[in-house]
């Protein structure tokens, strides 16, 4: 009886915390390009802890305990291959939770001149001032070498209700 009442309360906690990710991704990823696929990486790995947890709380798992030791070594093989895409997406989150670049500040990286176009999960989009093209930078390089960047001038808007007479 008690384990049904420790996996019904597992399930709440597990809805809460993809509930939770669902609003940080919302709120504070909502502008970085890409953020949809971290989500999906992260639901799926909150999905898959509580699967095991209810699968070893159930002794479901005595079974299959080659099938996870497999799996892990996979897992293992899968984050060396896309190690690098991974560092890359830290550092997408990192800059997309910094408060210094933005879209629209200019940026200098290697000699090169430009304006931030578009902050993606992976890849920062940056339109150089020579010749308007398009240049896709890795989001790790901000780590790797030295960047200028230039805050854009925030200016306020003004309304005035024209409409009211002073008089």
């Amino acid at each position: 009886m008690t384990s049904e009442i420790y996996a019904v309360i597992s399930i709440v906690i597990t809805i809460g915390a993809i509930i939770v990710a669902k609003i940080i991704d919302y709120y504070k990823f909502k502008t970085l390009d890409g953020s949809y696929k971290a989500l999906v990486v992260v639901i799926l790995l909150i999905v898959i802890a509580e699967g095991i947890y209810l699968s070893i709380n159930f002794d479901l798992l005595i079974y299959a305990l080659e099938t996870v030791t497999s799996l892990s070594a996979i897992l293992i093989f899968a984050a060396f291959v896309y190690l690098n895409k991974l560092q890359n997406a830290a550092s997408g989150i990192s800059i997309a939770l910094s408060t210094n670049i933005h879209v629209g500040d200019k940026i200098e990286i290697e000699n090169r001149k430009g304006t931030i176009f578009k902050l993606g999960l992976t890849k920062t989009i940056i339109e150089m001032d020579k010749d308007k093209s398009r240049v896709w930078v890795p989001n790790k390089k901000f780590d790797e070498v030295l960047v200028s960047i230039s805050q854009k001038i925030k200016t306020k808007s003004l309304d005035y209700d024209l409409q009211r007479n002073p008089n």
